[in-house]
C-alpha cells in the first residue's frame, strides 16, 4: 500500500485535517452536514493515539488498534504528522470532538474503559443522528415495504452525512445465557441491486461496482470483496450479481459487522481499494470484539451503547474515506447482532435490502439485496489420532465442554495436558490420565484469546493475553495449582505462543509485527526481539526442531502460511506454499509438523525434515474445525474445535 497512489497529496491531507479540526468543511466534501461531536469519538481517539505515537509514548490497546490500520494505509511518518496537527490544534479540536477527549492531555492514554465511559454520556446524541437506525428483521411489513425497510428520514440523513450506520436485530429471538451461545456459521451473499435514481454524471448510463469488507467477533480475519463492473446501469433496472458472490462466510457468535461501498466508475477503481478495504476490515474485526461486550442483553442502555459504538465506527470509516475516496456514491456500516443471526438460521435465504443514497456531486440511489443463511455449531473439542497407518474416528472426550478458540496442548511430567478458553473467557485445563479429566478452571484469569502451554524446568507454563492486551503468565508444578509469574512487558493483539529450546523458554506475540522474548528461568525476560514486521491479525506459532526455533504465521494480505527459522537469529521468511483461514500450528515429532485450517473448515497437515522445505499437505478425513487445529506428540493426534458433535 502506498499513500502516493491517492489523488490527494500528503500535504493536502494534512491541511484537510487541520481544517477539519478548525471546523471548516472542505469544498469537495461529500457530506452536507457535520456529524455531532460524539460521532467523531473513535476518529478522535485515533488522532490522540497518533499524537502519543509522535511523542514516543506507549499506545493503549484501543489506540494501537485504531492507529495500526492508518499506518498501513498511509505511513508511520504521516500518521505522526497527523498526531502533530492534532496536538497543535488543542484549542480548536473541541469543535468536533467530545470534551472528555478533546481536553485530554496527550500524555494521558485513551483506553477501551474510557471509550465505554464516554459512550454512556454520548449514546443519545449519536443514536439521534438521522443516519443511524435500527432494523428489526421480524418487524411486520408496512405499506408494501418489507420488514427492515429504511425510512425516508434515514435515507435523507444518509445523504446529508455521506454515510449510514445500521444495527440489524430480530425481536423474535430473545437473549440467552452466555454459556448457551454456540458459534454460528453465517453466510451473506450479494444477490442483486435495483437502481431507483441514477447518478447525475453527464455521461449517461452509470458504471457501478461494489466493495465490501466483513468481520465478526469469532472469525479470525476480515473478508473483502470487490464486484465486477456493472455497465450501462440505468434507472428502474435490476442487475444481478454472479451466483455465490460471497460477502462473508465464517464464524460469528454475537456480532457480525460489515461495511459496503457503492462506486460509480469514472476514471477506474482506485488501485489500492482492496488494501483500503482490508484495513477497514481490520478495524471492523477489532470493533466486533468491543461490540461483543454489549451484544447479548435485553437491557435498553446496553443496546444504546451498542448503537453508539456502531455510529462511531461508521463515522471513523467515513473520515478515513474522505482522505482517499474517488467516485464513491454511498457507504454504509452494518452490525447483525446475535438475534439477527438466529433469524437467519431460522429462515435460510432471508433477504435484506438496504439502500445507498447520496446528495454529493454524484446523486444516486440504489437498493442492494443481501441473502443470508446461518447454521449453529457445537463448539465441542474433538481429537483425531493417526494409528496403524490410518486416521481413527474422532472422539469427543469432554461431553459438555465448549471453546470459542484453538486449544493448547503440551506434555508435562509424562502426561498430556490440554488448555482451552471457555465460552465465558475463563481458562480451563484437562489432563490425560488414562482418560481425560474434566476441565478445571484456572482461577483469577480472563482472556479473549487462546492460551499457550509449555513444559519448562519442571513446571508447566501457561501464557495468555489479558483483556487489557498485556501478556500474562502462570506456572504449576502439578498441572492443577497455578502461581502467577512474571510475563515479559508489552502488549499483544493476539494469542501468545510458547516453545522451549536449549533450556530457554521463548514467547511470541503479535503487535505491529511479531516479537519474541526469552527467559532462562521463566521469570527474567530478555528485551523483545522483532521476528518480522509482517502484518498478521492471527496468533503466531512456535516450535523447536533440531535445535532451531521456528515461527509460523498467517500473512494478513493473502492468507499464505509463512515460517521463519532461527538458528542464531531470525532468518528470511519462507512461504510454505499453502493458504490458511486461521493461524497455523507447529509441533515437533520425527519431523516438523504444521497443521492448517482452510476456508471450508477442512484440516490438512504437512511435514518437513529441514523446517523450510514443505511437500504436499494432506487432508485429515472426517475432521472439520472452527479454529486452528493443534497437533500433539507422542502419538500423531490433532486437537480441534469441531463442527460435529
Amino acid at each position: 500500500m502506498s499513500a502516493e497512489t491517492f489523488k490527494m497529496s500528503r500535504a493536502e491531507r494534512l491541511e484537510r485535517l487541520r481544517g477539519q479540526l478548525q471546523g471548516v468543511l472542505p469544498q469537495d466534501a461529500k457530506r452536507k452536514k457535520t456529524p455531532p461531536r460524539g460521532a467523531n469519538l473513535l476518529w478522535g481517539a485515533m488522532l490522540h493515539g497518533a499524537a502519543r505515537l509522535r511523542a514516543g509514548l506507549e499506545l493503549t490497546d484501543l489506540e494501537a488498534r485504531l492507529v495500526g490500520p492508518m499506518i498501513r494505509l498511509l505511513s508511520e511518518d504521516e500518521v505522526r504528522d497527523f498526531g502533530q496537527v492534532y496536538a497543535q490544534e488543542a484549542d480548536s479540536r473541541s469543535r468536533i470532538f467530545p470534551d472528555a477527549l478533546a481536553a485530554r492531555p496527550i500524555g494521558e492514554g485513551y483506553t477501551s474503559a474510557d471509550l465505554f465511559k464516554d459512550l454512556a454520556s454520548l449514546h443519545e446524541e449519536i443514536a439521534a443522528q438521522p443516519n443511524v437506525n435500527v432494523i428489526d428483521l421480524n418487524a411486520p411489513t408496512d405499506g408494501g415495504e418489507g420488514a427492515g425497510a429504511d425510512s425516508q428520514d434515514f435515507r435523507q440523513g444518509m445523504a446529508d452525512y455521506g454515510y449510514g450506520a445500521t444495527l440489524v436485530t430480530a425481536s423474535g429471538h430473545q437473549a440467552r445465557a452466555e454459556e448457551e451461545l454456540s458459534h454460528i456459521q453465517a453466510k451473506l451473499t450479494l444477490d442483486r441491486f435495483y437502481t431507483i435514481d441514477e447518478t447525475d454524471e453527464w455521461s449517461g448510463s452509470d458504471e457501478i461496482y461494489w466493495a465490501t469488507t466483513a468481520a465478526s467477533d469469532a472469525a479470525p480475519v476480515a473478508q473483502t470483496l470487490k464486484s465486477g463492473k456493472f455497465g450501462g446501469v440505468d434507472e428502474d433496472e435490476i442487475h444481478r450479481f454472479p451466483a455465490n458472490t460471497i460477502m462473508f462466510d465464517g464464524l460469528a457468535r454475537k456480532v457480525l459487522t460489515f461495511h459496503i461501498q457503492c462506486w460509480e466508475e469514472d476514471e477506474g477503481p482506485p488501485r489500492d481499494l482492496m488494501d483500503d478495504m482490508r484495513e477497514i476490515g481490520d478495524l471492523l474485526h477489532d470493533v466486533s470484539q468491543e461490540l461483543e461486550k454489549y451484544a447479548v442483553t435485553e437491557a435498553l442502555e446496553n443496546t444504546a451503547h451498542f448503537v453508539a459504538l456502531l455510529g462511531g465506527i461508521a463515522s471513523l470509516i467515513a473520515n478515513i474515506m474522505d482522505y482517499i475516496h474517488d467516485d464513491l456514491v454511498g457507504e454504509r456500516t452494518f452490525v447483525f447482532n446475535r438475534a439477527a443471526m438466529e433469524a437467519l438460521a431460522a429462515d435460510p435465504g432471508h433477504e435484506y435490502s438496504p439502500e445507498f443514497e447520496t446528495n454529493s456531486y454524484v446523486d444516486g440511489r440504489r437498493n442492494l439485496t443481501i441473502k443470508g443463511t446461518a447454521v449453529i455449531h457445537s463448539d465441542k473439542l474433538a481429537i483425531k489420532t493417526y494409528k496403524g497407518g490410518e486416521w481413527c474416528a474422532p472422539i469427543l472426550p469432554w461431553a459438555t465442554a465448549k471453546t470459542p478458540d484453538a486449544p493448547a496442548v503440551a506434555i508435562f511430567d509424562g502426561s498430556v495436558y490440554c488448555a482451552i478458553r471457555g465460552m465465558n473467557d475463563r481458562i480451563y485445563v484437562s489432563k490425560l490420565n488414562g482418560t481425560w479429566t474434566a476441565f478445571e478452571e484456572v482461577p483469577n484469569v480472563q482472556t479473549r484469546h487462546a492460551p499457550a502451554l509449555a513444559s519448562f524446568m519442571g513446571k508447566l507454563y501457561l501464557a495468555y493475553t489479558a483483556p487489557d492486551s498485556q501478556a500474562g503468565l502462570l506456572s504449576s508444578t502439578n498441572g492443577r495449582d497455578w502461581v502467577p509469574g512474571q510475563a515479559p512487558p508489552g502488549q499483544s493483539l493476539t494469542a501468545p505462543a510458547l516453545a522451549v529450546r536449549n533450556s530457554t523458554l521463548h514467547i511470541a506475540r503479535s503487535v505491529f509485527g511479531i516479537y519474541t522474548n526469552e527467559s532462562q528461568d521463566g521469570a527474567t525476560w530478555s528485551q523483545a526481539a522483532m521476528a518480522t514486521l509482517a502484518h498478521t491479525v492471527t496468533a503466531p506459532a512456535l516450535a523447536c526442531y533440531k535445535d532451531k526455533l521456528y515461527l509460523a504465521y498467517r500473512d494478513a494480505k493473502d492468507g499464505g502460511a509463512i515460517i521463519i527459522p532461527n538458528g542464531t537469529g531470525w532468518e528470511k521468511p519462507v512461504r510454505m506454499g499453502y493458504t490458511t483461514a486461521d493461524a497455523p500450528s507447529l509441533a515437533a515429532r520425527n519431523n516438523l509438523v504444521c497443521t492448517l485450517r482452510h476456508t471450508n473448515n477442512s484440516i490438512s497437515y504437512g511435514t518437513s525434515i529441514d523446517g523450510t522445505t514443505w511437500g504436499n499437505f494432506h487432508g485429515i478425513p472426517g475432521a472439520t474445525s472452527l479454529s486452528t487445529p493443534v497437533a500433539s506428540p507422542p502419538y500423531f493426534s490433532v486437537f480441534y474445535r469441531a463442527i460435529e458433535g
